[in-house]
């Protein structure tokens, strides 16, 4: 209201003087109207500051360092689909992974027994810090574990750990892996009497040697089953090679799973995301578009309710042309101001919802050009459908029906 007033008193136009001396007398029924403006510019402004962090934030995930690495789970858990490949089978895939030149194999081994889970509440919540014993269903050998830093680290001295590798292995969300991580930490218990870790416990790394493989396969054959496997070959030649080769060992498991780096688990999360920023743009635009109408509306309203003071404007001589931009000004004014600061507040909003989401490196990200088009394709559209209530207002202020008793 102080802004139309100032503006009132500095303008020379009559156009801007009438339009400005209207907002300022009746700011509550310039701005009903743009309700549905503020509301889809807001929602649109947030979803377009958001997605993109969430898709870089996916790549970001263990600093970048997992995405070429591929995952190859077979029977992960007891409730999960598939067996995991028993010690024969484990040497034998173990044994051609370490074949391929370049390669870094981590071997994810099923537990043999684990504690019953408790009845009561969990005493803290499962993830970094927290290593609940029932939930600890894999054996990896800290020596192996040290050729994939994001994952963590073993106490010194430890040369097998427990842990829980189900998330990782099997989310296709990698910010929920990411908060995960690190996986092990000095904190995490060593594996047990028992579980078959008298040995080296995967302590093949399936770096393209006889003597590395050999070791994958002694592993394996200490008695414990194969769950899963994590590869990394920066060879996207070798990679395929390899991934064809396992196509074999999970259709033997009955795993569900298919063997994808973590970089194409990125790349499926960023089309679903892509499609729901399309949707909700989509919306947005519709949203704008039906505002449009009810602008007509209050304009065609407005028109009607101020017929008497136009007509006499147009009488003493103001030309038609001037009182249309008097509407038009009344009307986009309060539009624009109202679409900026939806826009301004959208985006404010995406900075406090990437930083609760603990996305890495990935602050909210600048709208592009699919929202600028909708958005702004979307307020012209509801502009240009206001224009469809000019004809009304010379209808109404001919001097043939200058009339009021």
């Amino acid at each position: 209201m102080l802004a139309a007033r100032l503006a009132a008193r500095l303008t020379r136009g009559a156009a801007t003087l009438l339009a400005a001396r209207r907002l300022a007398a009746e700011p509550k029924a310039a701005f009903r109207s743009v309700n549905g403006i503020v509301l889809a510019v807001f929602i649109g402004t947030a979803v377009a500051g958001i997605v993109p962090a969430v898709v870089s934030g996916q790549l970001a995930a263990g600093d970048g360092t997992l995405n070429e690495v591929m995952r190859v789970p077979f029977g992960y858990a007891d409730a999960a689909p598939g067996r995991p490949l028993p010690p024969g089978e484990a040497d034998e895939l173990l044994a051609e992974v370490g074949a391929h030149p370049g390669v870094t194999v981590l071997p994810i081994y099923r537990r043999t027994a684990t504690q019953d889970p408790p009845a009561a509440p969990l005493p803290c919540d499962p993830g970094p810090g927290c290593r609940l014993d029932f939930m600890l269903g894999h054996v990896v050998s800290c020596d192996d574990l040290a050729r994939f830093p994001a994952l963590g680290a073993c106490a010194p001295g430890v040369r097998a750990v427990t842990a829980d590798f189900n998330r990782l292995l099997t989310s296709d969300n990698l910010l929920s892996v990411d908060r995960n991580l690190p996986i092990v930490d000095p904190t995490s218990p060593s594996a047990p009497a028992g579980t078959g870790t008298g040995k080296d416990v995967g302590s093949g790394s399936g770096s393209g040697n006889d003597a590395g493989s050999g070791k994958a396969g002694a592993a394996a054959s200490d008695g414990l089953s194969l769950a899963a496997v994590l590869i990394r070959a920066d060879d996207p030649a070798v990679r395929e090679r390899i991934r064809t080769s396992l196509t074999p060992y999970v259709a033997r498991s009955g795993s569900a799973e298919t063997p994808l780096t973590f970089a194409e688990v990125a790349r499926f999360r960023e089309v679903l995301l892509d499609q729901v920023e399309r949707v909700a743009l989509a919306i947005v635009a519709l949203t704008l578009l039906v505002a449009g109408c009810g602008l007509l509306v209050a304009v065609a309203g407005g028109v009607v309710e101020r017929r008497q003071p136009f007509t006499l404007l147009r009488l003493s001589g103001t030309p038609t042309r001037t009182l249309s931009l008097v509407v038009v000004l009344e009307t986009a004014v309060p539009v624009l101001l109202a679409a900026l600061v939806a826009a301004a507040a959208g985006f404010g909003v995406a900075g406090p919802v990437i930083d609760q989401l603990a996305i890495k490196s990935a602050p909210a990200a600048l709208p592009g050009a699919g929202y600028l088009l909708t958005v702004g394709g979307g307020l012209l559209a509801a502009l240009l459908i206001v224009l469809a209530g000019l004809p009304l207002l010379r209808r109404v202020t001919a001097p043939d029906n200058a009339r009021f008793e």
